[in-house]
């Protein structure tokens, strides 16, 4: 890649590719592959969290998911920071205020060592809490910012396993063989079976809740530690063939790997399980599989 005078940066804010250190992440809009680069964002990142406490300049914050899980960070702010409430769209270049413990955060910026030094904030207020026994880590949203909100995020403990899928086939018709992040979610429709034509293959097993086609979920390999998000493009696993359409059943069988988990969660296409396991050595890695939804 190269640039030229009509290249622009980002670090923290509008910059220049002077501000830019070794060691920096860079994102790159370009033209062409190792062509012209129209665009440079620095050491961006972005965190969803509640403020737990409010410093000079500063907000602490309560961040949950699945790479810290129930952590605090510190989330720094500068007079160039942009504020946007999310229930009336307004935008305002100070807190002024504004934000108080037990409000929501959604923050763009730059990683820095402390956490993150906020471009632009979406603000959250009156959080309501919301409890579904077993299956709801942490809740987001209000009553009043639907449809914004309130978020439910729910996460599956048991194995990934892997299937084919050519291009352009599964239920949604989307798999590709070139994409390495594709998967099959056990339950697409409410109709009680588990055929070629009722995708309800969880119930009486993990009971996961309900997604649609392209829906986006983050798979947690819980031996190496890698993640990555898929989107789903098909139907599977058969975890109960509670119509006796689906074989075989994978709802007590266990993954024999580091941790040994039990029921298959999440059917990944053989170039996305190839993102963590050769599929050639292994058919299956214990794991967390996490998704976010409006609440019902």
């Amino acid at each position: 890649l190269f640039i030229n005078g009509n290249t622009t940066f980002w670090k923290g804010g509008e910059s220049s590719p002077h501000a830019l250190m070794k060691g920096d992440d860079l994102m790159i809009k370009a033209l062409a592959p190792r062509g012209l680069a129209l665009r440079v964002w620095s050491n961006l990142t972005r965190v969803k969290g509640r403020v737990i406490r409010v410093e000079k300049n500063r907000y602490v914050l309560r961040v949950s998911d699945l790479h810290t899980p129930q952590a605090e960070l510190m989330l720094e702010v500068s007079e160039r920071t942009i504020y946007e409430d999310a229930m009336t769209g307004n935008l305002k270049g100070k807190s002024d205020g504004a934000i108080s413990e037990g409000d929501y955060l959604d923050a763009i910026g730059e990683q820095i060592s402390e956490g993150l030094q906020a471009t632009l904030v979406y603000l959250y207020h009156a959080q309501r809490a919301i409890s579904r026994p077993g299956t709801v880590p942490q809740v987001l949203g209000t009553a009043q910012l639907e449809p914004f909100g309130p978020y439910c995020t729910y996460t599956y403990s048991g194995y990934a396993s892997w299937f084919n899928c050519s291009t352009g086939a599964g239920r949604c018709e989307t798999c590709n063989t070139s994409r390495s992040d594709q998967a099959a979610w056990p339950a697409l429709d409410t109709c009680g079976c588990c055929s070629p034509s009722c995708c309800d293959c969880s119930k009486g097993c993990k009971d996961q809740i309900y997604l649609w086609c392209g829906k986006d979920v983050n798979v947690l390999d819980l031996c190496q530690g890698w993640s990555r998000t898929v989107y789903i493009a098909d139907c599977g696993p058969c975890q109960k063939a509670n119509c006796a359409g689906c074989s075989p059943e994978t709802c007590g069988r266990q993954c024999s790997d580091c941790r040994g988990y039990v029921g298959a969660v999440i059917d990944l296409t053989r170039p996305t399980f190839a993102y963590f396991y050769d599929p050639a050595s292994r058919g299956c890695f214990s794991c967390d599989v996490q998704v976010t939804v409006l609440c019902p």
